[in-house]
């Protein structure tokens, strides 16, 4: 069977129209099936914690900075405290071995 080419030309285009119109319904079917109305609250709902869980997540990020920099500041408190610690244990034993020396002469006498 030997077809001209507007036969042919014809057949194509009423078989591409036949495959737009199963596309378009196809693709109706899956928009209408894919998220019901309850899906799309709950969609929203969802949308909604995830914000809401990325608010807290930065909340959090801004309250472990502040920590930090208190552990930071707590940390270079203690080692003040530490390097007064030893001059006072310094200066006590300096006393004590002046203490000492002030009772030899007192005994020598």
């Amino acid at each position: 069977m030997n077809l001209s080419l507007n036969q042919c030309n014809n057949l194509f285009r009423k078989r591409l129209s036949e495959l737009k119109e199963q596309n378009t319904d196809e693709i109706k079917q899956v928009k209408q099936n894919s998220i019901p109305e309850v899906g799309l609250s709950e969609l929203t709902l969802l949308r909604q914690k995830i914000l809401t869980l990325e608010l807290d997540k930065v909340d959090l990020l801004a309250q472990k900075q502040h920590l930090m920099t208190k552990c930071e500041e707590y940390i270079d408190q203690i080692l003040d405290f530490r390097e007064q610690l030893i001059l006072l244990q310094t200066f006590n034993r300096d006393l004590q071995l002046e203490n000492c020396e002030i009772r030899k002469q007192a005994d020598l006498k």
